[in-house]
């Protein structure tokens, strides 16, 4: 899958997830912990979320190592080319 068509599942995979005041500051670039208010385990949940709309089964494995690195939905586009089959 190419850039373009993860960022786009990943606006909308985010947007759907979150409160209606916040889908408006949902962008690749909005940190999920201070501008969204996303704490760690709702993350997690996230992560999850994009494995199975993304046909990734390993991002959660991945998520574990370098947690501390996802910020952004950017961090999330640039994990699923790194590692993608």
């Amino acid at each position: 899958m190419d850039r373009k068509k993860i960022e786009k599942k990943v606006i909308e995979t985010f947007k759907s997830m979150v409160v209606k005041n916040i889908r408006p500051n949902v962008t690749l670039e909005a940190d999920f912990r201070n501008e969204l208010g996303i704490d760690s385990i709702q993350l997690v949940s996230m992560v999850t979320v994009f494995e199975e709309v993304l046909n990734f089964d390993t991002m959660l494995a991945i998520a574990e190592v370098e947690f501390d690195e996802i910020k952004t939905g950017n961090d999330i586009v640039d994990m699923v080319l790194k590692y993608q089959k």
